[in-house]
């Protein structure tokens, strides 16, 4: 499983570059968490929505 990971990771960055956009480190390393098995998809979710989203007020 943490190969299929890895790779959907590695994919998943190329493409966000292809497309000129950035990735945050702390993106790259979340998904490098879940890649290797240490957080769940919803804990990525909540890292970076934390990071990125910015909240009203």
């Amino acid at each position: 499983m943490s190969d299929q990971r890895q790779y959907i990771v590695k994919e998943a960055l190329a493409n966000q570059r292809l497309e000129g956009l950035e990735v945050s480190k702390e993106a790259q390393d979340a998904a490098q968490l879940w890649a290797t098995g240490k957080i769940t998809v919803d804990e990525v979710i909540r890292i970076i929505k934390e990071k990125h989203v910015r909240r009203p007020g």
